[in-house]
């Protein structure tokens, strides 16, 4: 997929939640907890997401911010991506229940510091159920 199929400049809702977010009292993480009915192969998870990202080259990039404010800050591809960075295996003690699944997404939303960044966590729980935050 062509890197031009999305807009380079943000759009001015995105760039007033961009701003309002500098302030990490007003920042709107976004954590999503899936309940799986088994643990899923890492591997073939980071062949998925790797999958997606080339696929969705917004995926790949960061926000770069005008040198002086003026106009909107920018989409542009992040040079040192790094899968990694965002995506990290987290193993539940046996017999956990659904609440420690649910205090680790918790922890991962207050944790987030660059806005930028998104990150995604896999909690297998036990042979017949997985969480990711």
């Amino acid at each position: 997929m062509a890197d031009d199929t999305f807009d380079h400049a943000m759009g001015d809702a995105d760039t007033l939640m961009w701003n309002i977010e500098r302030d990490p009292h007003l920042r709107s993480p976004i954590v999503v907890l899936l309940v799986l009915d088994k643990a899923p192969s890492w591997k073939r998870v980071l062949e998925r997401l790797k999958r997606s990202t080339r696929l969705i080259p917004r995926m790949r990039q960061r926000v770069v911010e005008p040198a002086v404010r003026v106009g909107p800050p920018a989409w542009s591809a992040d040079p040192d991506f790094d899968l990694s960075h965002h995506v990290k295996r987290v193993r539940l003690p046996k017999g956990s229940k659904m609440r420690a699944a649910m205090e680790i997404a918790a922890r991962a939303a207050s944790s987030i510091q660059d806005r930028s960044s998104t990150q995604c966590s896999s909690a297998p729980r036990s042979s017949s159920c997985s969480a990711a935050a």
